[in-house]
């Protein structure tokens, strides 16, 4: 008999697929205690079937927040709970001496770092009391966790223990500095929490039983990978496992380096794969098939799967950067330019990393609610690249996606070495104006220029940020992430986006803009009375060719005068 299971997480860690051939008999211990100071209870550990976690497959746990999970107190945030002080240590008691083959817990949260990561244990008869862990029974494994808080996950034993007591001793949290969350994980880690605790009892199969993921995910990756699929012999009689073979799309890119042929009961072994990617890009898919002497399942069949990003790009280093507001800023301008690895990931596609003072500029506020851009001068960032650069693009990544502060539309000048920061658009009138869409604070944010340019200096002027009436949601600072130009060649620069033609129905007082456009890109066309304050008329106005043709026709007064700016996000 097979037991599926739907991922693989570590050596011995499973979670379980609701497709499991059997209930579970769940063993609950009759008490608990830790060694850490508690927010949460910890005897919300082991309120047992039907209150902690569902008494049917597929045991998903109940509750939530304060009644329902077990949390210690926070070290400060942000901060490392496990950097410096001793890890949070639980006992559990069972009650009396008790066959063990596994543990199953339920995490703390999917949306923190505060779930336990890494726990061990060790175990202790009821002859030896709790002070006797390690004492006749010296196994003391370490497993692993998934951020999860709603799944079983099952970490089996190498061996069946009998033992009353059961250590947890919580070695490990989701923690990623500097703890205030971004691409690499949650925010938190200034706890350590945990849902709940349980053992599963284990009754073995009289035939082979063989107990495996059902599918293995490597992370992207450009070189040669290794992965390890672990799989356990539930039953009493020996496992065999006779042969493998891979098929699929991408077969080719998986080699077998090695496997075991024989699992007794409880007994683990792993078939360790390598991936090579080679010329592949994009998704990979294969698929690895054993074949056992598991009655129910002679065949056996682990979808696999990987991926192969793009190469990364390569940026020019950015030696200096001021801002017209430096002075008052919040967060200092210099985040702008931590650049790759810092900034932003090393690899494609160089999402942004970090948060908060340490990875974002923005100045200080006009006061709550207000439009910072409504009253005050538009912040001018200048950037210095060293030296002449030949630049067909500018990349930019968000301040964030929680409120309105992040930059809206921006406008460049550049100026070459010889020319200095003072004859911006001298030699080089190019003059650009780039709408950013959407509010984030993650990707890449890709402008390409319409023409290739060579300059030493650029001229950022943030002309618009997301605020939006009444400003409840921010908008009285300006903010962004990071700058960067990449050194790509491969930008073809499109023809000169500008209004080539602007006609006036006398009868109607329509104004027919015609402007320079590419298929697939969409604009919005703003107005204004001042060239101070701008009206978006419409936004993702769709191209239709290379010109495309607006109408305005909101105009009610005989002979109004009005100015027009056409953004390309």
């Amino acid at each position: 008999m097979k037991t599926p299971l739907s991922s693989y997480l570590c050596a011995l860690c499973f979670a379980f697929s609701n497709t499991a051939a059997f209930a579970a008999e769940f063993i609950v211990p009759v008490s608990v205690t830790s060694t850490a100071p508690e927010f949460y209870s910890v005897q919300n550990l082991i309120q047992g079937p039907g209150i902690g976690f569902e008494d049917t497959e597929p045991y998903n746990q109940l509750g939530v927040g304060s009644a329902s999970r077990w949390v210690t107190t926070a070290c400060g945030f942000p901060c490392d709970y496990l950097a410096g002080g001793d890890p949070p240590v639980i006992v559990l008691d069972l009650g009396e001496n008790t066959n063990l083959s596994e543990i199953s817990i339920w995490g703390y949260s999917s949306t923190n770092a505060n779930g336990v990561k890494e726990f061990m244990l060790r175990f202790a008869t009821e002859a030896e009391g709790e002070t006797g862990f390690g004492s006749s029974i010296t196994y003391n494994p370490t497993f692993q966790t998934s951020i999860d808080d709603v799944k079983r996950q099952s970490s089996f034993f190498d061996k069946t223990i009998r033992a009353r007591y059961v250590e947890v001793t919580c070695t490990d949290n989701y923690f990623t500095p500097p703890g205030t969350g971004g691409p690499d994980g949650p925010a938190g880690g200034d706890r350590v929490g945990l849902g709940e605790i349980a053992f599963e009892k284990f009754v073995a199969s009289p035939q082979p039983n063989l107990v495996a993921p059902a599918n293995l995910t490597i992370p992207p990756t450009r070189v040669v990978t290794e992965a390890i699929i672990t799989l356990r012999n539930t039953g009493v009689a020996p496992l065999n496992i006779t042969g493998v073979a891979l098929s699929g799309t991408d077969a080719a890119a998986f080699t077998v380096v090695s496997r075991p042929s024989t699992l007794t009961t409880l007994q683990t072994g792993e078939v360790k794969l390598r991936f090579t990617p080679g010329s592949l890009l994009g998704a990979v898919t294969a698929s690895l098939t054993l074949a056992t002497n598991d009655p129910d399942t002679p065949s056996f069949e682990i979808l696999l799967a990987a991926s192969v990003p793009l190469a990364p790009l390569e940026f020019y280093p950015i030696t200096s950067v001021t801002s017209s507001t430096e002075g008052d800023d919040l967060y200092v301008v210099a985040n702008l330019i931590q650049g790759l690895g810092s900034g932003f990931s090393s690899n494609f596609p160089h999402d942004q990393l970090g948060g908060g003072s340490t990875h974002r500029w923005v100045t200080t506020a006009c006061g709550y609610p207000c439009d910072y851009l409504g009253s005050l001068p538009p912040p001018v960032i200048i950037l210095d690249l060293g030296e002449n650069r030949a630049l067909q693009e500018i990349n930019v990544w968000g301040y964030t996606g929680a409120n309105d502060n992040g930059v809206k539309e921006f406008q460049l000048r550049f100026a070459t070495a010889a020319e200095g920061i003072v004859n911006f658009g001298k030699s080089i009138t190019y003059n650009p104006t780039f709408l950013i869409e959407d509010k984030s604070d993650l990707p890449r944010l890709p402008f390409p220029f319409q023409r290739s340019i060579n300059a030493r200096f650029v001229e950022f002027t943030c002309i618009d940020n997301f605020f939006q009436d009444p400003g409840t949601a921010g908008g009285d600072r300006v903010g962004l992430g990071e700058i960067a130009f990449p050194k790509s060649t491969a930008v073809t620069p499109s023809a000169p986006f500008v209004i080539t033609g602007i006609a006036r129905n006398a009868t109607t007082r329509a104004v027919s803009l015609t402007f320079n456009s590419e298929t697939g890109k969409t604009y919005t066309i703003k107005r204004s009375t001042n060239l101070i304050s701008w009206t978006n008329l419409a936004t993702g106005v769709p191209a239709t060719g290379g010109s495309t043709v607006y109408t305005d026709t909101t105009i009610t007064a005989a002979n109004p005068v009005f100015f027009y700016r056409i953004a390309q996000p």
